[in-house]
């Protein structure tokens, strides 16, 4: 299973490394869901870095609903892992035979300011539909954790609300435990990458590392 983790920079982000996250410049969200998806930059961010050899991605997330710019991207820049967000089940016919992991959005239903971050599918036509690698989008634990055996991996900004906006140090699937105001954001975050991860072996699930940028 592979694990992006959003917001996780600097010093935590490389002790998330550590325990096999992909986070830091290793993970590139396009910032579609923050409302600030630029194509022309985010196509030129990922040409220099492809030309110059420099900050090499692994995860990168392919601009939503842009299929001919994401089909362009692909076959320009050589990324480990691309993923595109599939919204609607028609754009699965552009990408069946492309190099490239299928995103599951983690709301069916999510409409923000007239743009539609969800999906217009069920998780049984997507399990059904798509054969190729799995990525879920956006997870919470607020879903079954059964479901993740049917992926292959995931990218979450979880730890980030759950962490430094709250408090709260994630404990278990769907539970979270209150931090003492004596401890930091940045040890909140750590315990709860640790957590985690001893969680999703417990249950099976090992976070394969792919720090190196090879699969």
């Amino acid at each position: 299973m592979v694990v992006a983790v959003g917001y996780a920079r600097g010093k935590v982000g490389r002790f998330a490394e550590k325990l096999g996250y992909v986070c830091n410049d290793k993970f590139l969200d396009n910032g579609f869901v923050q409302g600030n998806l630029d194509i022309e930059k985010f196509k030129k961010k990922l040409q220099f870095e492809e030309e110059t050899l420099k900050k090499r991605k692994i995860v990168v997330i392919l601009p939503d609903y842009h299929i001919e710019e994401s089909l362009q991207l692909i076959s320009q820049v050589r990324i480990p892992i691309w993923v595109y967000p599939l919204h609607k089940r028609e754009e699965l016919n552009h990408f069946e035979k492309k190099d490239v992991w299928l995103g599951f959005p983690h709301k069916r239903h999510d409409k923000r300011n007239g743009v539609d971050l969800g999906r217009d599918y069920s998780l049984k036509w997507y399990l059904k539909n798509v054969s190729k690698k799995r990525w879920w989008m956006g997870l919470w634990d607020d879903t079954k954790l059964d479901y993740l055996k049917y992926f292959d991996g995931f990218d979450t900004t979880m730890f980030y609300f759950l962490c430094t906006k709250q408090g709260s140090t994630w404990t278990g699937w769907g539970r979270r435990k209150k931090a003492g105001i004596w401890k930091s954001g940045t040890e909140i975050l750590k315990e709860s990458f640790v957590n985690f991860r001893k969680y999703l072996l417990k249950k099976g699930i090992e976070i394969k590392d792919f720090q190196e940028g090879i699969l």
